[in-house]
């Protein structure tokens, strides 16, 4: 009877340990994916710049062709 309470025990033990052990496994899951959303959000942001930049670019461009063909409105 003595040896019933020291078993238990650590079964409980190893339950909680097989659990933890689990929590650990997803918590380096979701880092993981974590790490790759991060990775495609400053992806993003660079597409986003290049395509600001290239939209600038090409205002420019608009700008210059209007002003060559007479397009623009003088100011008065």
């Amino acid at each position: 009877m003595a040896d019933d309470p020291e078993n238990s025990v650590l079964v409980y033990l190893r339950r909680m340990d097989a659990k933890i052990d689990g929590v650990q496994e997803t918590l380096k899951e979701h880092a993981f994916r974590l790490s790759r959303i991060e990775h495609s959000l400053n992806r993003i942001r660079q597409d986003m710049a290049t395509d600001a930049e290239a939209g600038v670019l090409m205002q420019a461009q608009i700008d210059r062709i209007d002003r060559r063909l007479d397009l623009t409105d003088v100011p008065e």
